[in-house]
């Protein structure tokens, strides 16, 4: 029998997630299928310093 590791997903927050204030279309439903799925380990990550 295989097993089958989680798989890691980075999301970068800014320009990905939202711009400026503003939460970009569809983000809230994607983020909603990955954090249902367990296979998906997420993590958020940003390199600006806002």
């Amino acid at each position: 029998m295989v097993s089958v590791g989680r798989i890691a997903v980075l999301i970068d927050l800014s320009g990905t997630l939202h711009i400026d204030d503003i939460c970009i279309a569809g983000v809230p439903a994607a983020l909603q299928r990955l954090r249902d799925n367990p296979r998906y380990a997420i993590k958020f990550v940003t390199n600006t310093t806002k």
